[in-house]
């Protein structure tokens, strides 16, 4: 059975998953295959890591196709291996045949970020799973500021869809993010507004109120009024872009007076 399974194609997995669901066929075949192995004599451990190892290569396969119903049944699978680790902090499954790390790192061996970031993500959906996987990575801290330039990357001079998409999980993310990735995502912002149009000024100043919204630590908006004051103080940028950046920059301080 593993055997058959591992030897699937592209393209018998494209049919297989021609209709994205939430059904967990997948999921069910590795189940059945680790309760089989559970009573195997000998070398179990052994058995149950090699079934993890083939329910991963299955994923990898499904997130390379060019199928987006074949990317959301990875992102399903991935997410039903991650929950477990990410909301009941746990290292292990309950088989001890797979832990955190090795799945962290397996994820980041094979450059899963890169691969989900290629397309699809224009629809809200396929951002929501994407935003579990990489929350996972910030919990384990595998997460690293090439990540960040290729998320950033990921909606420079695309439809206006995209950007509102990565923009918002950008904005979702920042609360979880270490300092460093955080500092990544303004060193961004600065690089990008020096050559952009006025529209995506407009999109970036959006952004950047985004990022302080209910920041009540006060450690995201101070930073983002830090970068919004040299924007105000030393940019060339027409005057309603820079009227709009000192707007977003009163409307940040009123918020954090507001809630001393």
């Amino acid at each position: 059975v593993t055997e058959h399974m591992a030897g699937l194609t592209e393209e018998q997995l494209k049919k297989e998953t021609k209709v994205e669901t939430r059904n967990d066929t997948l999921s069910g075949l590795i189940k059945t295959l680790k309760m089989i192995l559970q009573r195997a004599p000998s070398d179990k451990k052994t058995l149950l890591q090699g079934v993890e190892i083939l329910h991963l290569e299955l994923i990898l396969k499904l997130i390379k196709t060019s199928s987006f119903n074949g990317k959301m049944n990875a992102l399903n699978e991935l997410n039903r291996l991650i929950t477990p680790f990410l909301f009941n902090r746990r290292q292990h499954m309950d088989t001890d045949s797979i832990t955190s790390e090795d799945l962290a790192c397996w994820l980041k061996d094979q450059a899963i970020v890169n691969t989900l970031l290629t397309d699809y993500l224009h629809l809200p959906q396929y951002v929501e799973k994407l935003d579990k996987v990489l929350r996972f990575l910030i919990h384990e801290d595998k997460l690293t500021i090439t990540d960040i330039d290729v998320i950033w990357d990921a909606q420079i001079d695309k439809h206006e869809a995209i950007v509102k998409s990565t923009h918002d999980l950008l904005a979702k993310l920042a609360w979880v993010l270490t300092p460093d990735l955080l500092d990544a995502i303004f060193v961004r912002f600065q690089r990008s507004w020096e050559t952009a149009s006025h529209k995506t000024k407009e999109k970036l100043l959006e952004l950047m109120g985004r990022l302080a919204e209910d920041d009540k630590e006060g450690v995201i908006s101070d930073k983002v009024l830090q970068v919004l004051w040299i924007l105000i103080t030393g940019d060339d940028s027409s005057t309603d872009i820079i009227d709009l950046a000192l707007s977003t920059h009163i409307k940040i301080l009123n918020y954090i007076y507001s809630h001393d």
